[in-house]
């Protein structure tokens, strides 16, 4: 079955980068639409699917543009947290409609998106949820930085994956390891309170670069070599479990339920992207 929202539901914040005043609503969709974001603030603007074929390179967030004779005309900023709750919800189809050019940073993870959608409620429609078995291995990615899946036992009905993360420069973070089951239970309790996190030295310079203004402990965890800054975990291994959010919404630009196992070390944004790609060529040319 396919699914969206019983209504609408708003929320309303500060981008994390940008750091302009920000409300957007997510609203019920019909069938066979997606996910699809529309910029209130943009005359005329066209929507813009949530595919990964619209999906801009954007340092350290997840990006989504519609573009025309090589320039893009309108983007969307910071949208992998959103994607993750819609995953985890089980949401197909949703319009979100935004003021401003990115998503609001809320505190930092997807657990208030995730709350919005359940506070008012979904509603399954006809149609059926793309759901595909990896069929063959795949690895992007160097030794030392990669993302793989291999193809699910013939018993399993759903995907896992481990996730490895190595800090050696910040003994906080170090050495952490999260492995979990792709489900919406799992992704709702344990994936989605996960937030962002940075360096202090990283901090830093991203502020003294003019980005990240609003930003405070509340929206992200700086660690400064002695924990988190004015903050408590929510997890011992909360940034591992972070990736694997950032993992789950930048997935979900296929707009397929994958059942496969996924290894991650140190992997990000960029290395979802590309094992997706390759996913998507793999069906493609099994279709051909």
């Amino acid at each position: 079955m396919q699914r969206t929202l019983n209504k609408p539901v708003c929320l309303e914040g500060f981008g994390f980068w940008r750091c302009d005043d920000v409300v957007v609503t997510l609203n019920p969709a019909d069938p066979d639409t997606g996910i699809v974001f529309i910029r209130d603030d943009v005359p005329s603007a066209p929507p813009i699917p949530a595919k990964l074929e619209n999906r801009i390179a954007v340092e350290r967030r997840t990006s989504l543009g519609i573009q025309k004779d090589g320039q893009t005309v309108v983007q969307v900023d910071m949208v992998e947290h959103l994607m993750a709750a819609l995953f985890a919800a089980g949401i197909t189809n949703c319009c979100v409609r935004v003021n401003a050019q990115e998503l609001p940073a809320l505190d930092g993870s997807a657990l208030p998106y995730v709350e919005a959608v359940n506070s008012v409620g979904t509603v399954d429609q006809p149609g059926e949820r793309i759901q595909k078995r990896v069929t063959q291995s795949i690895r992007v990615g160097t030794d030392k930085s990669y993302l793989e899946v291999e193809p699910p036992k013939p018993e399993d009905l759903t995907s896992t994956i481990r996730y490895e993360l190595n800090y050696p420069h910040c003994p906080d973070i170090g050495k952490q390891e999260f492995s979990t089951e792709l489900v919406p239970e799992s992704l709702q309790k344990e994936v989605a309170p996960a937030r962002t996190f940075a360096t202090q030295d990283e901090a830093r310079a991203l502020q003294s670069a003019g980005l990240c203004q609003r930003v405070t402990t509340q929206n992200c965890l700086v660690f400064t070599g002695k924990g988190a800054l004015d903050n408590q975990l929510r997890f011992p291994n909360e940034c591992a479990r972070h990736k694997v959010l950032d993992f789950t919404g930048d997935f979900y630009l296929g707009g397929i339920e994958w059942i496969g196992r996924f290894h991650g070390v140190g992997s990000g944004h960029a290395l979802n992207s590309q094992l997706l790609e390759k996913l998507l060529l793999s069906v493609t040319r099994r279709q051909e």
